[in-house]
């Protein structure tokens, strides 16, 4: 597959990397050029060029770009996104944080911005460092990656790039669930980490990893 890369972040080369390992032609895009030959370099194996030149060279496109700059960027390059898909990824939690605020903007208006393209927001709700992992596990078990997304074609093609990296896809519905999706996800993610020294994380959610008791009759 043919994707472009809108960005020159950890994320960025990250998914660049594992994506050009897996075969795929990738092409890194900036305003900067010589960050975008860098980041190129660091994934090793892929092209770069403009935002415009990566946006066109692609049938799939990472948003990996400054959340303040997504909207700008998307709007700018709208004739050349139609019909593609965008993953938008603006959110990045860094490691020794303990409170993590979602991205801004929201996924909605940037979806009104690239309203020819099938738009999905997924990828940010972990560090970059997760996405450079061969298949990342979780306690055992492929990682659930939460996504959302609006159009029948977006699920798919999301969910088939998220099992591509040896990861489980979980559509958590349309693209205005986004602002109750992330926060959610983050506090959960923060919450299992605190309760990691004291009790095993699938104490969080005891009814979903533990098996009630029989009731006598």
């Amino acid at each position: 597959m043919r994707i472009g890369i809108l960005g020159t972040g950890s994320i960025a080369t990250a998914l660049g990397g594992v994506w050009v390992r897996a075969g795929h032609d990738i092409r890194v895009g900036s305003q900067d050029a010589a960050a975008a030959a860098r980041t190129a370099h660091r994934i090793g194996g892929a092209a770069h060029g403009t935002v415009t030149e990566a946006a066109a060279h692609s049938s799939f496109v990472l948003l990996a770009l400054q959340a303040e700059a997504t909207c700008t960027v998307v709007a700018q390059l709208a004739p050349v996104l139609a019909g593609r898909l965008l993953l938008d990824c603006p959110t990045s939690v860094k490691p020794g944080e303990s409170v993590v605020e979602p991205a801004e903007p929201d996924a909605l208006p940037l979806a009104a911005t690239a309203s020819g393209a099938h738009l999905t927001r997924v990828f940010g709700l972990a560090h970059a460092s997760i996405w450079g992992l061969d298949k990342p596990p979780f306690q055992g078990v492929p990682l659930s990656v939460p996504f959302t997304a609006d159009t029948p074609e977006a699920v798919q093609l999301t969910t088939e790039f998220i099992t591509g990296l040896g990861c489980t896809g979980l559509h958590c519905g349309k693209l205005s669930r986004t602002p109750l999706l992330e926060p959610s996800a983050l506090f959960s993610f923060m919450a299992r980490l605190q309760v990691r020294r004291g009790a095993p994380a699938p104490s969080i959610t005891p009814l979903a990893t533990r098996k009630r008791p029989a009731h006598s009759a």
